[in-house]
């Protein structure tokens, strides 16, 4: 989750409605905090899971596969190779 949909929900009507009534220091008190929470979690992640969520989409999209990693091709058999540079 990024800052921005941390801070929005913090502000905007929908989550806490914040806008307007927080001072400079407790805005810089609450940014000190968010920050601290997205460092940690960040680390915990990346000490669990080797890349993140929509990197491992991404690869299951690329790769036309469940598991994200590129299918493996099959080498035809050094007799179909040799024939084939034969007839260059």
């Amino acid at each position: 989750m990024g800052n921005n949909n941390i801070c929005t929900t913090i502000f905007y009507g929908y989550g806490l409605g914040w806008f307007g009534k927080l001072g400079v220091l407790a805005g810089c008190g609450l940014t000190l905090v968010i920050y601290t929470a997205q460092l940690f979690a960040s680390h915990w992640y990346l000490t669990r899971f080797s890349s993140g969520p929509i990197e491992k989409l991404l690869r299951m999209w690329t790769y036309f596969s469940f598991n994200g990693k590129p299918k493996l091709r099959v080498k035809a058999p050094k007799s179909a190779q040799q024939s084939s540079d034969i007839l260059m």
